[in-house]
């Protein structure tokens, strides 16, 4: 577990493990390089953690990354930059290794000072360091939504908050897919049968995604509802 804020609304570089083995929870000696919240974290192929992106102190969206390594207990700032400024965004692990960046919002996200939404998305090379820019968009710019990695290898987009301010704000019932072979944005024609933002997305043994709770509405009354996603 990795940065947040705490119940002061201090943003924290502090992180902790958990032992499902003891059941314990331990808090690590190591900090971040930096405090971080609504930021990513990914377990990459080489058992190593990206960390990208998220919010620092002025609640502005940061384009940094770093690495936690288990055997070193330690954690290094990477040289490379993302591509985009990125709070609330999804990063998945691809079936090559790789980690697809996607949306988010390049500013702050209070409702008064939201920034930009984005519909942009970028990649990660653990082997080069490097963040790439995808040429191809979203089909819709959000923040706060959820992604899987399916079966076939494509990425499952669903829900989040889409507007620029909170006059606009809408929670989604959208979805899309993204393909890493043609490196292209498919809007799914199915719509989810809630709008979700904040939720959980979870791939389960027979291919299906299991989508559970989040917001439906800017008044922020949490879902017990789930559902599932087919392909």
């Amino acid at each position: 577990m990795t940065g947040g804020f705490n119940d002061e609304s201090d943003d924290l570089d502090t992180t902790e493990m958990y032992d499902p083995v003891t059941n314990r929870f331990t808090a690590l000696a190591s900090t971040m390089t930096t405090p971080r919240t609504n930021h990513t974290a990914t377990l990459l192929l080489n058992g190593k953690v990206l960390i990208a992106g998220g919010a620092y102190h002025s609640g502005s969206a940061v384009n940094t990354a770093e690495l936690y390594d288990p055997v070193a207990n330690t954690f290094t700032a990477l040289a490379a930059t993302m591509k985009s400024r990125r709070q609330a965004h999804t990063a998945t692990l691809l079936s090559d290794g790789r980690v697809l960046l996607t949306g988010g919002v390049n500013g702050c996200c209070d409702p008064n000072n939201v920034g930009t939404n984005l519909n942009t998305a970028e990649v990660y090379d653990p082997v080069a360091h490097t963040f790439t820019a995808l040429t191809a968009t979203m089909k819709s710019a959000r923040l706060f939504h959820a992604t899987a990695l399916l079966a076939d290898g494509q990425v499952l987009l669903t829900g989040g908050l889409a507007g620029q301010s909170i006059s606009s704000f809408a929670v989604l019932r959208s979805a899309e897919l993204y393909d890493p072979v043609t490196q292209t944005f498919t809007a799914v024609t199915a719509t989810m049968t809630s709008a979700r933002a904040a939720q959980t997305a979870t791939l389960l043994p027979n291919g299906h995604v299991l989508l559970t709770g989040g917001v439906s509405d800017l008044n922020g009354a949490a879902l017990n509802t789930a559902e599932q996603y087919a392909s």
